[in-house]
């Protein structure tokens, strides 16, 4: 009988011809297996320092507790004075609303000095002035009126003081003339709309003042010092 053998004339010669492969496979698996246990190692510590930064943030948290919570009654309380400071502007506003016309005649009325009188007042709300004609003995007079109107804006405005907050933003005059006898010298036209009849009241002032009285016109325009808060209520 004749046997016939088919392996490689290497496989013949050596019997162990596979040892070489082995060893090969051998290494490269230890290999793959610390570098495994290696990367193993690297994302168990890194998940450590995690857990640790997770404990020291949530102990800060635990010790920002009380902050927080002050925080969020601090917050209470701000919201809680913005509605009664909200309260306080609706009811000042009310206020200047209601006692604008008389706080604008006490100002022409307290104001006006000696020697000055009114004959003629005319208020247009929708564009805020005054119409004013009147009379005065000398032009001095009328000069210290004007002056202490336009004063007025550079009060102290305050919500305790409603009058503060009712003032004059501009004194202009329109018209100025000088009576003496019938004859009337106009430096100016006068307004159609003003009544220039200026005759003046009693007073201790002489005749011989009184001859060369002067009447004028005023426009006054006023504002109020709580117009951002009217706006938003």
């Amino acid at each position: 009988m004749i046997v016939i053998n088919l392996a490689p004339p290497e496989e013949l010669e050596n019997r162990y011809w596979y040892a070489f492969d082995l060893l090969i496979f051998c290494f490269s698996f230890l290999l793959f297996l610390g570098m495994s246990q290696i990367y193993i190692q690297h994302v168990e510590n890194k998940i450590t320092s995690i857990e640790a930064e997770t404990k020291e943030t949530t102990t800060q948290i635990a010790q920002l507790a009380p902050s927080l919570k002050r925080f969020d009654e601090i917050h209470h309380i701000i919201e809680s004075e913005e509605r009664n400071l909200r309260s306080i502007q609706n009811i000042t506003t009310s206020k200047i609303s209601r006692y604008e016309p008389v706080v604008l005649l006490e100002y022409l009325q307290t104001l006006k000095p000696d020697g000055v009188w009114i004959s003629y007042i005319e208020e247009k709300s929708e564009s805020a002035t005054i119409n004013l004609t009147g009379g005065a003995f000398n032009h001095t007079a009328v000069a210290e009126f004007m002056t202490a109107l336009s004063e007025t804006q550079y009060a102290k405005h305050t919500n305790q003081d409603v009058r503060s907050l009712v003032y004059f933003t501009m004194v202009t005059l329109e018209r100025v003339s000088k009576e003496s006898g019938s004859s009337i010298e106009k430096s100016t036209e006068a307004s159609d709309k003003i009544n220039t009849s200026s005759e003046p009241p009693h007073s201790s002032f002489s005749s011989n003042e009184m001859k060369g009285f002067i009447t004028f016109s005023l426009i006054l325009s006023y504002s109020r010092g709580n117009q951002s808060q009217e706006k938003g209520s």
